[in-house]
């Protein structure tokens, strides 16, 4: 996929037709089972990925990164920090949402992260750039939804996950006028107490990854979720395309 993928290429107006798109999933998420052939299909992996190794990021960790200037990231006087690879850009708040470490997952610069939290630390995000090729966003979309079942107890939420789909693509048509857009690599998961939100884009050879976790329901949490990463997917196919345009030149 190329820097500038239609499907990354979003506006930062939030689409009114999302709220019609709520009202659907509320009526929707009743005591009555989905029909097999009207199932949305869960993103999941392929099967293993050979000659791939595991990516770190892959695991969950809680543990916050000191705010220091590694040699992977350089930070302005706005505290903007940029990751030097791949130039993707973590700003010091997003939202309400603080950001409180830069880890490094492998030494190399290859694999890194911001983490922010909100005030009453009840909302967690973190973004990701990784050189994770030739593994692709619906693999990687994947192994993060299995990881979520496993450490998180979340469960894969088929109407939040196709709405969270649908607004997305709807913000990308509106932005650059084409209709045929493909549907991101996005995934809602939920439990009794927080929904998250799961999205992969790539460019070129790095992986975006935004893992976003809220209390409450889908229902209360998705169209605040799915604003932030269409807000967050614009400013970094911006930052990362100008970084490979800068590389290729």
């Amino acid at each position: 996929m190329s820097g500038h993928s239609p499907r990354a290429r979003i506006g930062a107006a939030v689409l009114p037709a999302l709220s019609a798109m709520l009202l659907a999933l509320t009526a929707c998420q009743s005591n009555s089972p989905q029909s097999p052939s009207t199932q949305t299909p869960s993103p999941q992996s392929s099967g293993p990925l050979p000659a791939v190794e595991q990516p770190a990021s892959l695991e969950e960790s809680g543990d916050a990164a000191p705010q220091v200037a590694s040699p992977s990231w350089t930070l302005a006087d706005d505290d903007t920090a940029t990751h030097v690879q791949s130039g993707g850009v973590c700003p010091a708040t997003v939202g309400a949402f603080a950001r409180f470490g830069l880890p490094d997952f492998r030494p190399n610069g290859l694999d890194v992260g911001c983490q922010y939290e909100t005030a009453d630390q009840t909302g967690i995000l973190t973004l990701y750039f990784s050189d994770f090729a030739p593994m692709t966003a619906e693999q990687h979309l994947g192994q993060m939804i299995q990881v979520a079942e496993i450490t998180r107890g979340l469960g894969l939420d088929r109407d939040g996950t196709k709405a969270c789909q649908d607004a997305l693509i709807l913000r990308v048509s509106a932005e650059t006028g084409d209709a045929a857009v493909e549907a991101p690599a996005c995934a809602v998961l939920s439990n009794d107490d927080a929904a998250s939100l799961i999205l992969v884009e790539t460019f070129g050879r790095w992986h975006f990854k935004i893992r976003l976790t809220q209390p409450g329901t889908v229902e209360s949490a998705l169209g605040d979720m799915v604003s932030l990463a269409g807000d967050l997917l614009f400013l970094q196919t911006g930052a990362i395309g100008e970084r490979q345009a800068q590389t290729s030149a």
